[in-house]
């Protein structure tokens, strides 16, 4: 019996250790899609301008994509990203066709975010000149 006991404690603590594990692994997967579909929409926002030389609808292009962990929320001039309830990067459309793509954090969740920098596209006529 006490042999019984030792082995479901045991497996108790390994089943612990998992459960961290596995959530470590949720949490940077979501972080690295997060980080993946706000560069995609950045780029369809740029490249919309330039192929149709007007002005785009951000959330035209852009899907929401925010569960729980974080992801990207879109309206028609702005693409947010978030990593649990972080704020990691935003950007801005403006009527005068300035893109301002700002990186808030690259602390704690946002840390894939580290090698992304402050961009501000000007999107005017058919070209996109950043």
């Amino acid at each position: 019996m006490i042999e019984l006991v030792f082995v479901i404690v045991v497996l108790g603590i390994l089943a612990a250790v998992i459960v961290q594990k596995i959530n470590a692994v949720r949490t940077d997967a979501r972080a690295t899609q997060t980080i993946a579909d706000f560069n995609n929409c950045v780029r369809n926002v740029t490249a919309y301008a330039f192929a149709r030389n007007q002005l785009p609808v951000v959330d035209e292009l852009c899907e929401n994509s925010v569960g729980p962990l974080g992801g990207i929320a879109v309206t028609p001039t702005t693409v947010t990203a978030t990593i649990k309830s972080t704020l990691c990067a935003s950007g801005t459309l403006y009527p005068n066709g300035d893109f301002n793509v700002t990186i808030v954090s690259t602390a704690g969740d946002c840390e894939v975010f580290g090698g992304q920098n402050d961009s501000n596209y000007k999107l005017r006529g058919g070209n996109v000149v950043r």
